[in-house]
């Protein structure tokens, strides 16, 4: 960890060891952060969800978007949603009032905004439910919304979207194989007056 008065970098290094799966889901980073947050910001492919072997129709861009208003997509069977790949920066914050549908919708200037960045392209998520709760519902009426929070992904590297459950899983280059990794997160405030 590097700490400042307005910025957090980590640098995380692992490997997997043990009685592990071949592939994984995701690896990174999942915060928690006041409900507040409840839009962003980015650059990097968009405007709707992307992910490794889903991402030839979303353009590179500067987005902004809402939990509401297109963060997260309400699929009929609860699962993974929302990712955004090849993100550059990502900045979440405040909806202002009336949000605009468009990337020049700026933030509530009530509160700091958070940028995330990474040393090298990267996948974000914001979502008003939880990985544990996005996998455990069968419905959409089963879900539970995070109680005064928001969860935000930031992820390194992330396995293809295909499960084989209704269809062939991955092909071998979107799978993400369990083996060493390493990278850097940075996290700052913006619009944050020091005193």
């Amino acid at each position: 960890y590097t700490i400042t008065e307005t910025s957090v970098t980590l640098h995380v290094t692992g490997d997997f060891t043990g009685s592990h799966p071949r592939y994984i889901p995701r690896l990174g980073l999942t915060l928690r952060l006041p409900r507040r947050y409840d839009s962003a910001t980015w650059f990097g492919r968009g405007p709707r969800e992307s992910y490794r072997d889903k991402k030839s129709a979303s353009r590179f861009g500067t987005y902004t978007a809402s939990l509401d208003d297109g963060l997260q997509t309400p699929y009929e069977w609860p699962q993974e949603n929302g990712n955004r790949i090849d993100t550059h920066w990502v900045r979440v914050h405040s909806s202002p009032p009336n949000i605009s549908r468009s990337a020049s919708a700026g933030a509530d200037a009530s509160f700091p905004g958070i940028e995330a960045m990474m040393d090298a392209p990267f996948n974000f998520s914001l979502r008003k439910y939880s990985i544990a709760e996005l996998d455990g519902a069968k419905h959409p009426h089963e879900l539970s919304e995070l109680k005064d929070e928001t969860e935000l992904n930031i992820d390194y590297a992330h396995h293809g979207i295909g499960t084989a459950s209704c269809g062939p899983g991955p092909f071998e280059g979107h799978r993400l194989e369990a083996g060493p990794f390493d990278f850097t997160a940075n996290f700052r405030l913006i619009g944050h007056r020091q005193s």
